[in-house]
C-alpha cells in the first residue's frame, strides 16, 4: 500500500479505499502482559481475605449409628468465648441450635425432659438431689442416662469474633471502549469502535472479617465412648457471624441425622 493510498487519523486508526483498520499503539503481547500484571496485583490485594472454611470430622467406623433411637442434646456452651448464658445473644444462638436440630427431626431428649425422666426412673427429684448431694446426683444421673437416651451430644462455641482488615490502595487496568468518527479517502464518514486500557485507582479501605468455630461431640451413653466429633471453623468478609453460626449448626444436624438413617 502506497503513502498516497494510506492516511493516519486520530486514535491510531488507519484507513484506505473504503476499509478501516485499527492499529494499536501497544502490540498484542504488551496488552496480554499488562492485563496479567493487573490481575496478579489484584489477587495479591484481595487474597488474604474473603471466605475460608475448614471442617474436621471423626467418626467411629465400628459404631452402629442406625440403632440410635434417642439423642440427649445439651445446650450450646458459650463459656470459651466468655458469653453469658443468660444474655440475649446467647439465648438467641441457643434457640438457633435447637431449631436446626428439630428441623432435621432428630429424636431429641432435651435437658429438661432428661432430668424429668431420670427423676421418674430413680424415684428422686434430681433438682433437689443436686442441691443436697451433688456426688450422688452425678452417680444417679450417669447410671440412669442410658435408659433415657442412646447417645448424648455436647457442643461449644470456641471462637466468635470479628476483626478489621486493611486493604491498601491499588491501581488496576480496565478495558474501555470508545467510538470515533473517521473519514476514508473518498470522504465518507465511518464510526469506528476502539478498545483501550485505562488505569483505575482504588482507594484504601477497611472491611470486617468474622470468625466462627464450633465443636460438636457425640458419645454412646452406655460406654461413654466418643463416636463422632466435628470442629467447624469458618471466616468470611463482611458477613454476619450469626449467619455463619446458623449454617454450622444446620450442617451438623443434617449430617448427624444422615448417620442414623
Amino acid at each position: 500500500m502506497s503513502d498516497k493510498d494510506m492516511e493516519q487519523v486520530v486514535g491510531g486508526v488507519w484507513y484506505n479505499k473504503g476499509s478501516v483498520k485499527i492499529s494499536w499503539r501497544l502490540n498484542y503481547m504488551q496488552r496480554v502482559l499488562q492485563r496479567m500484571l493487573a490481575l496478579v496485583v489484584l489477587m495479591l490485594v484481595i487474597m488474604p481475605v474473603g471466605a475460608w472454611a475448614e471442617k474436621t470430622d471423626f467418626k467411629d467406623s465400628s459404631y452402629n449409628f442406625k440403632k440410635v433411637k434417642s439423642v440427649a442434646v445439651y445446650e450450646m456452651d458459650f463459656s470459651p468465648i466468655d458469653m453469658e448464658e443468660d444474655s440475649v445473644q446467647a439465648k438467641s444462638m441457643q434457640a438457633v441450635y435447637q431449631d436446626k436440630l428439630h428441623t432435621v427431626k432428630l429424636p431429641i431428649v432435651d435437658e429438661e425432659m432428661l432430668l424429668r425422666k431420670i427423676s421418674l426412673l430413680s424415684g428422686q427429684d434430681m433438682d433437689l438431689l443436686y442441691q443436697s448431694n451433688p456426688e450422688e446426683y452425678e452417680q444417679v444421673y450417669w447410671e440412669k442416662l442410658p435408659e433415657v437416651a442412646d447417645v448424648y451430644i455436647t457442643s461449644e462455641v470456641k471462637e466468635y469474633k470479628s476483626s478489621k482488615i486493611f486493604h491498601p490502595a491499588y491501581t488496576s487496568w480496565e478495558r474501555r471502549t470508545k467510538y470515533i468518527t473517521v473519514k476514508d479517502s473518498d470522504g465518507n464518514s465511518r464510526r469506528v469502535e476502539i478498545e483501550y486500557d485505562e488505569p483505575v485507582y482504588h482507594p484504601e479501605y477497611y472491611s470486617t472479617q468474622f470468625y466462627v468455630t464450633v465443636e460438636f461431640r457425640a458419645y454412646d451413653t452406655k460406654t461413654g465412648k466418643e463416636i463422632f466429633s466435628r470442629v467447624d471453623a469458618r471466616d468470611r468478609e463482611d458477613y454476619e457471624g450469626k449467619d455463619m453460626y446458623a449454617r454450622i449448626c444446620a450442617n451438623f444436624a443434617k449430617d448427624f441425622a444422615k448417620l442414623m438413617k
